[in-house]
């Protein structure tokens, strides 16, 4: 019996559209302004992070020198 080996790509809609020879424009633009949106929010949760870490460590620091 020979089985199929079925692969899962994230993309893989993408190959169906570019065969076509069609661009969509407004969703391409779409879809670039949602990954610019979650690149920010990524640098607001990076920078969240830093800021909760290093008042934590702030207020170690202090409990341990007194």
């Amino acid at each position: 019996m020979a089985e199929e080996k079925h692969h899962h790509h994230l993309f893989h809609h993408r190959k169906e559209e570019e065969s076509s020879g069609e661009v969509d424009y407004e969703k391409k633009e779409k879809h670039h302004k949602h990954m610019e949106q979650l690149g920010e929010l990524g640098a607001i949760a990076a920078g969240a992070y830093a800021l909760v870490r290093t008042k934590s460590n702030f207020f170690i620091d202090r409990l341990i020198d007194a």
